[in-house]
């Protein structure tokens, strides 16, 4: 069966060529079809198109993942009309020709150790942490006729991203920039609302319309650093409670040792 496909020819003539890069990274504006041209690339040239192929779609937290990149995986599907086998509890769908595409969240790190894959799209690469992204690559080692690939989608929000990918070069990588007006098929009242950004918030506007790298004014702490392994012990510890009214309630417990604050961890609290 054939079906003819929308595609928006800048992301993906960019992808078709990217066959030797280990890693593929699309980055910029929201609106600008980053995502759905992943997904359809990903599908329609390297799962379709091969033979016993593996893929990790992944974000940070499983809940996430569910509502975004999983339905639009499925719809995607549907509207190929490629038939598919669906373990809904494993998250994982079975295509033709023996491939494969498991959906997993980050959130436990242990969900995907001793897993092998061809293929990983990492979904909102900002919202990962640094070790998140080594460990992946650490996945990317299935035997293969090809090179196993990573493909990062992310909107420019400052962090680890900005260091690994823009602070040092490498021929293995591979980086595009789009914005909203890469995508001729989006709404015109969508395109409006991010245009309307530069009168209401200067970060947001340069992120999300610009697809250029800020900091959210709303992040109060930007100086600390997400770690793996904790001390097993504190010189004190301090808790501080904001009773919720508009969002949850948060119970805040902070660690410190050798004068420095090792650790910050919140507990969010339903109201």
């Amino acid at each position: 069966m054939e079906a003819k496909v929308k595609v928006i020819r800048k992301i993906y003539s960019f992808l078709k060529k990217c066959e030797k890069q280990k890693e593929i990274v699309i980055y910029g504006g929201a609106g600008s079809g980053k995502s759905y041209t992943v997904a359809q690339f990903l599908i329609i040239e390297k799962l379709l198109s091969n033979r016993n192929k593996r893929l990790l779609v992944t974000r940070k937290y499983n809940p996430s993942l569910k509502v975004t990149t999983w339905q639009l995986v499925h719809e995607m599907l549907n509207e190929l009309g490629v038939p598919y086998l669906e373990n809904k509890t494993e998250q994982v769908l079975q295509l033709p020709r023996r491939n494969e595409i498991y959906f997993r969240g980050l959130d436990d790190a242990e969900k995907i150790k001793s897993s092998e894959f061809n293929y990983i799209w990492m979904e909102e690469a900002t919202e990962f942490d640094y070790e998140d992204y080594l460990q992946l690559k650490l996945r990317l080692r299935r035997a293969t006729n090809s090179v196993n690939q990573m493909f990062l989608t992310f909107n420019p929000v400052a962090g680890w991203t900005q260091k690994q990918f823009f602070e040092q070069e490498s021929d293995d990588i591979a980086i595009l920039h789009t914005t909203y007006v890469d995508n001729p098929f989006l709404d015109i009242e969508y395109t409006k609302m991010l245009e309307f950004l530069k009168d209401q918030d200067e970060a947001y506007y340069q992120i999300y319309t610009l697809g250029e790298y800020a900091v959210l004014k709303n992040k109060i702490y930007s100086n600390y650093q997400i770690v793996s392994k904790m001390p097993e012990s504190f010189d004190e510890v301090i808790y501080g409670i904001d009773f919720g009214y508009n969002n949850p309630s948060v119970i805040l417990e902070i660690g410190l040792k050798d004068d420095k604050t090792d650790r910050k961890v919140e507990k969010l609290c339903e109201k």
